[in-house]
């Protein structure tokens, strides 16, 4: 009797081995598969300086300097853009933080932009350990650049920028604090769309019986196959997000976003075991759009948060908000920062 129930357990495991290898080859290509994103060219900023340092592995990045309007710097804030965007698309997100007294640094993700491209190396919308081997370069390039040294450092990222920026921010205790707008981790974001995809491929009562663990172990066989075949390896952000407990942390999404769910946010708020006071969701927001939707509300949450993280008294415009198209500055009253009630969570 005993052998018998080892054999139909043994039979089980193995069954259930190959059929998380079965899914995971048929969900291959949708892990591989890119959305399609809108995304905009940005032209340089004329004040940029243009730099280059090496990445946490010895990878050229390039990266743009934008000195803050003013006498003097508050601290660094380091910008990383979505997927698919250069560093230029900073002052698209970001330039009230110059006006505010802040220095950016912008980077170029390696095999993007200007930064030098890595053979068998194939950017995705998902962040690998090499996007975290450029942030913690230009982290260390601020800490020996002269004129920053001493300042404190935070980190700004965009999507997939910001779920990189979350990693490093996890792994350096001393990043003052990070911006992570439209992110997500990669476990929270599979499991979703792996469930919604499921509805679509069979009947309702037959996906509600797949376990959420059996979708979260063969999603990390897919991400562990897809990291193999290019070469790098797919950061388990949900791992990570517990040690920012205590650290300071502003995450932005949209409303409306399709791609990334307000579900996903709030399950990364819970994983850092904050409040959703953490989280500002726009409303009517798409992907990567919080700021269009809401420029002048964003440009103060930003300002707030980094005056905030970095402990400095910070100021931005109140007439009205960067102009990215012309590059002209606000006019020309500044006041202290104000607060706001208005809260859409």
């Amino acid at each position: 009797m005993v052998h018998w129930l080892i054999a139909i357990l043994g039979s089980l495991v193995i069954a259930d081995l190959l059929s998380h290898i079965f899914y995971a080859c048929v969900s291959r290509g949708h892990f591989l598969r890119q959305p399609p994103f809108r995304i905009e060219a940005t032209p340089p900023h004329p004040d940029g300086e243009d730099v280059r340092f090496e990445s946490d592995d010895g990878v050229t990045i390039a990266a743009t300097l934008l000195e803050p309007i003013g006498e003097c710097s508050h601290g660094v804030v380091i910008f990383c853009p979505e997927f698919g965007a250069d560093r230029h698309s900073v002052m698209r997100y970001a330039g009230a933080l110059r006006e505010a007294g802040f220095t950016l640094l912008s980077i170029d993700f390696r095999n993007q932009g200007e930064s030098d491209h890595v053979r068998g190396y194939q950017p995705l919308h998902w962040f690998s350990n090499h996007e975290i081997s450029d942030i913690r370069g230009a982290v260390a390039w601020c800490r020996q650049r002269p004129e920053l040294r001493g300042l404190p450092i935070g980190l700004f990222g965009v999507s997939r920028g910001g779920g990189a920026a979350l990693t490093v921010a996890a792994l350096e205790p001393e990043i003052a604090g990070v911006v992570a707008q439209s992110s997500f981790d990669t476990a929270g974001t599979t499991q979703f769309h792996t469930r919604r995809w499921l509805h679509y491929a069979m009947p309702p009562w037959v996906a509600n019986c797949v376990p959420d663990w059996h979708i979260r172990v063969t999603m990390r066989v897919v991400a562990w196959m897809c990291g193999w075949e290019n070469g790098c390896r797919y950061v388990a952000l949900e791992r990570l997000l517990p040690r920012l407990r205590s650290r300071s942390v502003l995450l932005i999404a949209g409303r409306n976003d399709s791609y990334i769910p307000v579900a996903i946010p709030r399950r990364m708020c819970r994983l850092m075991k904050k409040s959703e006071r953490t989280l500002w969701v726009v409303p009517k927001a798409k992907h990567n759009r919080e700021r269009e939707a809401a420029g002048r509300e964003f440009d103060r949450r930003i300002v707030q948060f980094f005056a905030g993280a970095f402990d400095v008294p910070a100021s931005l415009p109140v007439e009205e908000t960067y102009d990215v198209r012309s590059h002209r500055s606000p006019q020309t009253v500044l006041e202290q920062l104000p607060q706001s009630g208005n809260r859409s969570f």
